[in-house]
């Protein structure tokens, strides 16, 4: 994954287009020649699949999100302090 997403420009796309269908944004044409249409995509899916589930990165500036499917298979915000609160610790790793 190339990092262009974290243009000034296309995070403002990528905010302002979450929400919409990524099917319809992935027939037009590309607003940004050096970057990756299909990869600019996949981070509004992400991003839209994020904003219940997590919203922390949801209202976060500059995140390259994981794969649209990652971010469905994720864990919630809720369920992760939900699972913090049952260990002490200074780490701990959910690999459910």
């Amino acid at each position: 994954m190339a990092f262009t997403v974290l243009d000034p420009d296309i995070q403002k796309f990528i905010t302002e287009n979450t929400g919409k269908p990524v099917t319809a944004l992935a027939l037009q044409k590309n607003p940004f020649p050096g970057a990756d249409w299909t990869e600019i995509i996949g981070q509004i899916a992400a991003r839209e699949k994020a904003k219940d589930k997590l919203p922390t990165w949801f209202a976060a500036e500059n995140i390259v999100y994981p794969s649209k499917i990652s971010v469905e298979q994720t864990s919630s915000e809720v369920a992760a302090q939900y699972k913090a609160g049952l260990v002490s610790g200074e780490s701990l790793i959910d690999l459910t």
